[in-house]
């Protein structure tokens, strides 16, 4: 299974860009990027498994500087359901944290060797560090560790010293692209669930 890595790295440096614009926020507009650079995911970007039926699906939707909701739908017996919306609000440090661990985690292959320590420091230097932010290790850790644990655990885990990725289907989209307003979770609420019930429905679609 082959995740748009690309699509995932583009990603991964806008939280990237969020962190370094917080830590420079006396100096410039909260959040706004000494470059300008925007990120553009003109649109949704589906990867699938080439071979054996998925466990379910991961969506990412998330506006820049702002959110990111993280739908999981996991198959139940004979159907597909979606659990419970996870909100990471990209100006606050618990969101940075887990948003930059997820994006992480994809970029990974079954099977591939894990170390958890340098998992962790990759991520600290990577996101935090270099972007002058304070955050210890063992926030880092305990994030991941929930993740493994109770949030993500469908989807991602370890066995031995090998990461554990099952087959499941990755959507991601960005909104409020372009619109030169702040955008919130609450505004495009509404949206997002519509979007998340047509993907439980496909999903569905799929296995009757």
């Amino acid at each position: 299974m082959t995740f748009d890595l690309e699509a995932i790295k583009k990603l991964s440096n806008d939280i990237q860009s969020t962190i370094h614009a917080a830590s420079v926020k006396a100096q410039k507009p909260l959040y706004q990027h000494a470059s300008g650079r925007r990120l553009f995911l003109d649109e949704v970007m589906t990867e699938g498994v080439e071979n054996g039926p998925v466990i379910g699906a991961l969506s990412i939707i998330y506006s820049k500087n702002s959110f990111m909701a993280i739908d999981r739908i996991e198959k139940s017996r004979h159907s597909f359901k979606k659990k419970r919306r996870i909100i990471l609000y990209l100006d606050s440090k618990p969101g940075q944290i887990s948003s930059a661990l997820l994006l992480e985690l994809l970029k990974l292959e079954d099977g591939e060797s894990f170390s958890k320590h340098k998992f962790v420091q990759k991520v600290d230097v990577e996101y935090f560090r270099e972007n002058g932010q304070s955050v210890s290790s063992g926030e880092i850790n305990e994030a991941l560790s929930r993740m493994f644990r109770k949030t993500m655990n469908a989807y991602f885990g370890i066995s031995g010293r090998n990461f554990v990725r099952r087959p499941f289907i990755l959507k991601m989209q960005e909104i409020g692209v372009n619109t030169g307003k702040s955008i919130t979770y609450q505004q495009h609420k509404n949206q997002i669930d519509d979007n998340i019930s047509g993907l439980v429905r496909n999903l569905n679609k799929s296995i009757s």
